[in-house]
């Protein structure tokens, strides 16, 4: 009991006495008494021990009464929470009322009933309790919600992290963007050159949203560059990748993931592009003379069906192409905003040429409207420019 710490404020020495001797003979010692409404505010103001004070406040007192010390003590941050007991030798119901309004928990009438007082203390001390139970869990729960926070935006950093820098050569330029839908996402997209003459890409969207396909899309990232330099094929990569995921559920037990996946490898020097679509939207492969090929010769999405049929395309170039890919949350966002993906495609084009050329306003445009729309998934795209050089032509 002695946890609690009595502020007794009554301008009657009398009532503070008979208040202290009730406390005391329930078990409370811990007992200082005023006189006035302002002594009793200078001392709060100093106190170090705050969390434990229950103030039991006459209402009519002289200078400052007891309603006006209960709004000043519930108006300020620090004592908000300190119960606050109202004395009174009335029943007045419109002073109750507003003493209830301010924050009061409960009230006693004078001539004191020794019984009553210590049976409403013990009923503000309950409340007292579950409030402290309350704001202790609230404040681990702010921590532990701080701590997530500060988890997830290192999380979110590394998997930017683990995206690959943009390549701009002479005969080939990649570029990603990635934007999710939450703190962390299920998309991923990386390429690299995998050999002579020959450039990967490769971008997958994991089933559903946040951190577990977050983690899951990192724990691929990592194997993707061996991958790479094993499988040049994109068949055989593609069926690598399916193998792995199957593999990877069957370690979950009754969850199961699975992804969309595209992968194209470009070689500059026979200049032709080959591809797998795994339940990708079909892609645009969009040549100089505005002949567009729509990407979608492959397979269902990977990690479904252990054993899959995987057919792929190889397209030739011989002028200055593009390859846009991108993830089926910005397709549906197009789709959804009435936007023609052809005009997208074009839009896209020209901007990823301007930025090519130095000015990367009109891309940063594009990013910033696809960023602006209201979206329900993780957005990804990769734009791919291939450059037929002159001498190449001759």
């Amino acid at each position: 009991m002695n946890k609690w710490k009595f502020l007794l404020v009554d301008d009657s020495k009398m009532s503070n006495k008979i208040l202290s001797d009730i406390l005391i003979n329930a078990g409370h010692s811990n007992i200082v008494t005023f006189r006035s409404a302002i002594d009793a505010l200078a001392y709060l103001k100093e106190d170090n021990d705050i969390a434990s004070n229950i103030v039991m406040t006459d209402l009519i007192m002289p200078v400052m009464d007891g309603i006006e010390l209960s709004r000043i003590i519930k108006s300020d941050a620090r004592f908000s929470d300190i119960p606050i007991v109202m004395i009174t030798s009335s029943n007045n119901i419109e002073n109750l009322q507003e003493a209830f309004s301010i924050g009061v928990l409960d009230y006693i009438i004078k001539p004191f009933n020794s019984v009553e007082i210590i049976t409403r203390i013990n009923s503000v001390l309950r409340l007292k309790d579950e409030m402290e139970k309350r704001l202790a869990h609230e404040k681990s729960i702010e921590l532990l919600n701080k701590m997530l926070v500060e988890d997830l935006n290192i999380a979110r950093h590394l998997q930017f992290q683990m995206l690959p820098p943009s390549i701009n050569l002479n005969e080939i330029s990649i570029k990603g963007f990635y934007l999710p839908i939450m703190t962390l996402g299920g998309d991923l997209y990386y390429f690299e050159k995998i050999s002579e003459n020959k450039y990967g890409v490769i971008l997958l969207d994991i089933m559903g949203h946040g951190t577990v396909t977050s983690m899951i899309t990192m724990y691929i990232r990592s194997n993707l560059p061996p991958l790479f330099k094993i499988y040049e094929n994109p068949v055989d990569l593609i069926k690598s990748l399916n193998d792995f995921i199957i593999e990877f559920n069957a370690n979950l037990g009754d969850i199961e993931y699975h992804c969309s996946a595209f992968y194209i490898v470009f070689d500059t020097k026979n200049r032709t592009v080959d591809y797998v679509n795994a339940g990708h939207p079909p892609l645009a492969f969009i040549q100089s003379n505005k002949k567009v090929t729509w990407m979608d010769k492959g397979c269902p999405p990977i990690g479904i069906f252990k054993n899959i049929n995987i057919m792929h395309e190889v397209i030739p170039y011989g002028c200055d192409s593009y390859a846009v890919t991108y993830s089926d949350g910005l397709y549906e966002l197009l789709r959804e905003k009435n936007i023609d993906i052809n005009l997208f495609h074009q839009e896209f084009i020209l901007a990823y040429d301007a930025f090519l050329n130095g000015n990367i306003s009109p891309l940063e445009k594009i990013f910033k409207a696809i960023k602006n729309m209201e979206r329900f998934d993780d957005v990804s795209l990769v734009l791919i420019k291939l450059s037929v050089l002159e001498r190449e032509l001759e």
